[in-house]
């Protein structure tokens, strides 16, 4: 009787309410978080005039004025000396070039990522040009609302772009000369290599690593280098010289493969391989499919005439 009272009706509106008011919840601390956001840039900005003030009258050069300030807010906020400066850099901005955007901060329309998002994307811009970009897109309160982190960075570069195509173009060359690689150690005697790239090398480098990905050789069993580059279906037989029809092979497999009564055949589809596989001689069982090949880019067709027919040495196509 007891757990059919717990499962009737008045529980279940109990706990729709409930959830109701667990939403609601988290969306007014949402609104909260914001707002205090928005109270801590005010802090920050005035606790760095102050500082700048007190530099300034105990002696300070005019170029060493602001000193250890970004250091003081990251220990304020439990974050590293570089971030403490960066925060401290986003309530500058906002207190004296973009009001509206903080504006919508302090009312909990945007979060601190997005208030981040906006003093960003608008750092090439001159201050009247920038002023206008936080008018026309944080002073819009309800469009702003609606706006995800991508659209509003389209939004942003679209009006820049209107207002001084000259200074995005230039943030765009700048942006390639700021490019590097890095590498940091990870978890389980691994390692994260970052890139930051202009597109064509990143997609460049991205695909060269995938090839080299698929080192070993794809007959079944067989776990030696990968030696030679071998079309599936023969190019005698008609098979192209492109990424799904050629799978790495080591040379004494390769060689088997030309013998009478072998055969390949691609499975899992044209557009992205599985595995070949290759029909068992009378009397030996068929392979399994092996795990699927890494993605990687089309090889464009090599004219007839330059087509080698045979395997010469190691990365020959044949």
């Amino acid at each position: 009787m007891g757990a059919a009272a717990g499962s009737g009706p008045a529980l279940v509106d109990l706990e729709a309410a409930e959830r109701a008011r667990l939403i609601d919840e988290i969306r007014a601390l949402e609104d909260l978080k914001s707002a205090v956001a928005a109270a801590q840039a005010r802090a920050t900005a005035a606790f760095d005039a102050s500082s700048r003030r007190s530099q300034a009258r105990a002696g300070l050069k005019a170029d060493q004025l602001g000193r250890g300030i970004g250091s003081q807010i990251g220990l304020a906020r439990r974050e590293s000396p570089r971030r403490g400066t960066q925060l401290l850099g986003l309530a500058r901005i906002l207190t004296t070039e973009m009001p509206h955007t903080l504006n919508a901060l302090s009312q909990g329309v945007i979060s601190e990522y997005r208030a981040t998002i906006l003093v960003r994307e608008t750092a090439c811009l001159s201050l009247p040009d920038r002023q206008c970009v936080d008018e026309q897109i944080a002073g819009n309160l309800a469009e702003l609302e609606q706006l995800g982190d991508a659209k509003l960075i389209a939004r942003i570069k679209a009006l820049s772009y209107g207002l001084d195509p000259h200074s995005v173009v230039n943030r765009a060359a700048k942006a390639v000369s700021e490019r590097y690689v890095s590498c940091r150690p990870a978890p389980d005697t691994m390692t994260y290599l970052t890139g930051l790239l202009p597109v064509t090398q990143g997609v460049g480098v991205y695909a060269a690593l995938s090839r080299e990905a698929d080192q070993v050789c794809r007959m079944p069993w067989c776990g030696a280098p990968i030696r030679h580059y071998d079309h599936i279906r023969p190019f005698r037989e008609g098979g192209l010289t492109r990424a799904e029809n050629i799978q790495g092979l080591c040379v004494a497999c390769n060689q088997a493969k030309e013998a009478p009564g072998w055969d390949s055949v691609v499975t899992g589809g044209v557009e992205a391989p599985e595995s070949s596989e290759v029909p068992a001689t009378p009397g030996t069982p068929a392979a399994p499919p092996l795990p699927p090949l890494p993605s990687i880019p089309s090889i464009p067709s090599i004219p007839e005439r330059s087509r080698p027919t045979s395997s010469t040495g190691g990365g020959t196509l044949c």
